[in-house]
C-alpha cells in the first residue's frame, strides 16, 4: 500500500509511520524539516520518504501528495497539528497562536483531504483518517481554538464519510484522549497524572485497526468515551459549575 501521513515525524504520526513500515508498506511523511525527519528516523528504510510540506499551503499539499501517489494512494492520515505549545493556565488568549492553530489543524487537514481525494476518486478506492481529539467534544476554557478546531474535524469527518461512502472512500475520524506525546507534554507538564493516559504506540494500533474497519468515529480509550458522553449530556450550567470547581 501507499500511505501518506502528515505530521509523521513525531507523536502519534511517528508511531503510525513505524507501524505501517513494519507491515512493509510504502510510506511518505511530512512534519517539520529535514532535521526533524533525521531525528525521528536516523536510519530510514528504503520504503520511507520525507517531504518538507506546509499543509496550510493548498497548492503545495496537492503537488506533494500527487508526486508521491503517482495516481494511486491507498491511505491518507492527516495527523499534523499544533496546540498552544506550553502550559496555558493563567495566560491570556494568544489570538495569533489561535489563528495558527485553526490554519494548521483545520485548513491543513482540509487541504490534505482534497489532495488525497484527487488520487483516490478515479479508482473509487481509498481510506482517509482525520486525527481529532477528545478536547473537541466539549469546550475547555484554556484551549478554545484547539477545542474548536478539533470539534470541526469531528463534524467534517462524519460529513465526508456520508458524502463519499458510495464512491469507495472510507473516512475515519479518530478522537483520542490523553496520549503520551511530546506535543501533549509541552502543554501538560503533569501529563503522567492525567486519567487514562496511553502510549503513542497503543494509540497507533487502535487507529490502524479503526481505519481498516472503516469506523466513522472512534473515541478512545473507552473510558474517555464514557466521560465525554457524560459531559455532553450535562446541562451546560452544570458543566460550567463542574469546570469552575475542578479548576480550583
Amino acid at each position: 500500500m501507499k500511505v501518506f501521513i502528515t505530521g509523521g515525524t513525531g507523536g502519534i504520526g511517528k508511531a503510525l509511520t513505524e507501524h505501517y513500515l513494519r507491515d512493509g508498506h510504502q510510506v511518505c511523511i511530512c512534519g517539520g524539516n529535514q532535521a526533524a525527519f533525521a531525528a525521528a528516523f536516523p536510519a530510514p528504510p528504503p520504503q520511507l520518504s520525507f517531504v518538507e510540506l506546509d499543509v496550510t499551503d493548498r497548492a503545495q499539499t496537492r503537488a506533494q501528495i500527487a508526486a508521491f501517489a503517482q495516481g494511486k494512494l491507498d491511505v491518507l492520515i492527516a495527523a499534523a497539528g499544533i496546540n498552544d505549545g506550553a502550559p496555558v493556565s493563567g495566560r491570556p488568549l494568544d489570538f495569533d497562536r489561535a489563528g495558527k492553530i485553526f490554519h494548521v489543524n483545520l485548513l491543513g487537514t482540509l487541504h490534505s483531504i482534497e489532495a488525497a481525494l484527487e488520487q483516490m476518486l478515479p479508482h473509487r478506492q481509498g481510506r482517509i483518517a482525520l486525527l481529532s481529539s477528545a478536547a473537541g467534544l466539549v469546550g475547555y476554557a484554556q484551549t478554545p481554538a484547539y477545542c474548536s478546531a478539533k470539534a470541526a474535524l469531528i463534524t467534517l469527518g462524519e460529513s465526508l464519510a456520508l458524502r463519499y461512502r458510495d464512491q469507495g472512500i472510507s473516512v475515519t475520524c479518530l478522537v483520542p484522549g490523553y496520549i503520551d506525546t511530546p506535543l501533549a507534554r509541552a502543554t501538560h507538564p503533569e501529563l503522567d497524572r492525567m486519567p487514562f493516559l496511553i502510549s503513542a504506540e497503543k494509540a497507533a494500533r487502535i487507529i490502524v485497526r479503526s481505519i481498516e474497519r472503516g469506523v466513522v468515529r472512534k473515541v478512545f480509550p473507552w473510558q474517555v468515551y464514557l466521560v465525554s458522553l457524560f459531559l455532553q449530556a450535562l446541562p451546560r450550567s452544570w458543566f460550567r459549575a463542574w469546570f469552575s470547581w475542578s479548576e480550583k
